[in-house]
């Protein structure tokens, strides 16, 4: 990733973005069914986005990394 070809480097931390926002996509889904067609009813899955937050963080990260490859 850091041989120099900064293109490529941005397109790699491009992908890297895309798959983590998937990754949440189909987490927030899989809840849903789990919710939906779970035969222990009433079961209640985290509520709140800290399950997200590392993943959130490595996006941020990825974007910084952009940045500095646009510079």
């Amino acid at each position: 990733m850091l041989e120099g070809d900064v293109e490529k480097c941005m397109r790699d931390l491009d992908e890297s973005i895309d798959c983590c926002k998937e990754w949440k996509i189909i987490c927030l889904k899989m809840q849903l069914l789990i919710i939906r067609y779970s035969s222990r009813k009433g079961w209640a899955l985290d509520k709140d986005d800290t399950i997200f937050a590392e993943n959130e963080a490595f996006i941020q990260r990825c974007k910084d990394l952009k940045e500095i490859c646009e510079g």
